[in-house]
């Protein structure tokens, strides 16, 4: 393969033209990008710089750096043309075929220019990864500095809550349903926090789950992994801690899981659909179905809730649906409740409620 250099040195052959051309390629360029950008003095600057750059066809690598180094420089200045020179190139390209068809030159024009084209493409998407990766370095920067000032925001807390012996709340979940208590800190590094839960009862707690403790922040929890649990002792050790909000406190309503999955059918247009419940409140509900065919976020479907003493028709929208293996996850808002529809499912979830409380002290 010839390299650049030899390209540059056919395509030269051609001059005129590609003088020629410049006006028509900076207007192909221009149409492309958002009004406020074609009349900006620097854009305008840029594309022009460009043009030069790309086919006055001098020394390869002084072209291929400058190329580079502009296009890198208008990334900073946030100012992105990628695309809209991209199409310019392209519209260059069909332009040149036609010319070199008009004036019966070989072939061998085309395919230069066709390589010249494809290496500048080349180098404007490196100058743009490059650019990518360059913030994505300085995001990763920021958030590392914003979670070391966060740790030892939490070790302040921490310590002054076990250099005061203070006893904490401590929350953890159990089938949706938030189980609190009190607990005190026994150690803290900058990695694990020892809790001494004795006086907690021990079922909600496993290896693996989250708990949250009201560490005296103003708007925040702090949430720990359980890494290790020792339930004869009551002793809790905590890692990939973090301030967080509380999930419960994110929704609107109760939620409990259900011992017992019942069946339900969803129906959306012209289409059945059978699921499991799994979870329940008087907001909504999270079921599993097997074929989630064509519903999507944002459907609005009916459904049936089998309960004990009724059988609920309800209406609602599907706000997300996860991937769970075979089975998708579908969450779903109720839509225009009635009072005596929340009241069943009220007293339904209560009931639930001591279920599980009477459960975890079993």
């Amino acid at each position: 393969m010839k390299s650049l250099q030899e390209q540059y040195k056919l395509l030269l052959d051609d001059r005129k033209y590609f003088t020629s051309y410049k006006e028509k390629f900076i207007h192909y360029l221009l149409e492309e990008l958002p009004q406020n950008l074609k009349e900006d003095r620097y854009v305008t600057s840029l594309v022009n710089k460009i043009y030069d750059l790309s086919f006055n066809f001098e020394n390869e690598k002084t072209v291929l750096n400058e190329l580079y180094t502009t296009l890198y420089r208008s990334l900073e200045k946030n100012i992105n043309i990628k695309p809209a020179l991209s199409k310019a190139y392209l519209k260059f390209l069909k332009d040149y075929i036609d010319h070199i068809i008009d004036t019966n030159k070989n072939i061998i024009y085309i395919k230069a220019f066709i390589t010249v084209i494809e290496e500048y493409v080349h180098t404007i998407d490196k100058a743009h990864l490059d650019y990518i990766e360059k913030l994505k370095k300085e995001i990763d920067e920021v958030k590392n500095k914003q979670r070391q000032e966060e740790i030892k925001t939490i070790l302040t807390l921490l310590r002054n809550y076990k250099k005061h012996k203070q006893k904490l709340e401590i929350i953890t979940y159990y089938k949706e349903l938030a189980i609190i208590c009190k607990g005190s800190i026994k150690d803290v590094s900058v990695h694990t926090i020892t809790l001494d839960i004795s006086t907690c009862l021990k079922k909600p707690f496993r290896k693996d789950k989250y708990v949250y403790m009201k560490i005296g922040h103003p708007s925040k929890v702090l949430k720990g992994k359980i890494r290790e649990i020792n339930p004869f002792e009551g002793i809790l050790i905590l890692d990939e801690f973090q301030l967080t909000d509380l999930p419960q406190e994110k929704r609107k309503c109760i939620r409990v899981r259900l011992n017992k999955k019942p069946k339900t059918i969803i129906k959306y247009g012209g289409t059945f659909i059978e699921g499991i419940i799994d979870d329940i409140s008087v907001n909504g509900v999270g079921l599993y179905i097997e074929d989630k065919k064509n519903i999507n976020v944002g459907d609005e479907i009916e459904l049936k809730i089998p309960l004990p003493k009724n059988n609920l028709i309800l209406r609602g929208k599907v706000v997300h649906i996860i991937s769970k293996g075979p089975l998708s996850k579908v969450g779903i808002q109720f839509e225009n409740l009635s009072q005596k529809d929340e009241s069943i499912l009220g007293e339904f979830i209560t009931d639930k409620q001591f279920e599980i409380l009477k459960e975890i002290r079993e």
